[in-house]
């Protein structure tokens, strides 16, 4: 495990993506084999040239919407560990070792997601739990005040794709992102549960923080958490 890819998934806001890679250079430059920026049809062109081997930009030929885009770049990706970032995350220190250390560590891992935190330095949260059976009967809010008791701790961490990685053998091994189901949203929350019935271990670190400010959570409602099920 010597260099990782970075897929960043695109629709305009392209002053976002230039200050993501130039952070990514600038921290990790020795340990990225390529950084996979995939444009969804953008409605603005890319003002910025990216004159760096490192970096390659991918257009659909058509709007695949977010979960298209980021099979897109997936399947692109060589390498044994694959980042994903938004477009408006970046890193603000090295943080790619660590990530290969604690891949090489554990063969059984598949998936690490990171800790956000926005500009001030303040957590904004990237992950939920998975969503229950219970929390369908007893509503959204009364299970999320319950989360000091034990059953609702021990429910398994689904990080945001916002930041995180996997392992190429692990995503390919779960046929990537399930596009038909989820096309847009939720993908990532279905995608960490397969992780979780998996082979494959999922673990969400604070050790790496990337500075993310967009939005974080998506509003979950029955129908959402009765697809999970499914």
């Amino acid at each position: 495990m010597d260099k990782i890819s970075v897929v960043i998934p695109v629709y305009g806001q392209w002053n976002l993506v230039k200050r993501n890679i130039d952070a990514l250079l600038r921290f990790d430059r020795n340990n990225i084999a390529e950084i996979i920026i995939v444009d969804d049809c953008s409605p603005d062109k890319n003002p910025y040239k990216f004159n760096d081997e490192l970096v390659t930009i991918i257009i659909n030929e058509k709007n695949l919407g977010y979960t298209g885009t980021v099979n897109n770049g997936l399947r692109r990706a060589k390498s044994t560990i694959i980042v994903m970032l938004d477009s408006d995350a970046y890193p603000k220190c090295p943080f790619v070792q660590k990530l290969i250390d604690m891949y090489t560590a554990d063969a059984t891992i598949g998936c690490i997601g990171f800790g956000t935190v926005d500009d001030k330095g303040n957590e904004t949260g990237n992950y939920q739990y998975e969503p229950s059976i219970g929390g369908l009967i007893a509503g959204q809010q009364l299970e999320s005040k319950l989360g000091f008791l034990r059953f609702w701790r021990i429910k398994n961490k689904l990080p945001y794709s916002c930041a995180i990685s996997f392992t190429k053998v692990c995503i390919e091994s779960l046929d990537y992102f399930d596009e038909k189901i989820f096309p847009i949203l939720d993908a990532d929350n279905d995608m960490c549960m397969r992780v979780h019935r998996s082979k494959w271990k999922l673990i969400f670190t604070k050790e790496i923080i990337i500075c993310h400010t967009g939005g974080n959570s998506y509003k979950i409602n029955y129908k959402r958490v009765l697809i999970f099920h499914d």
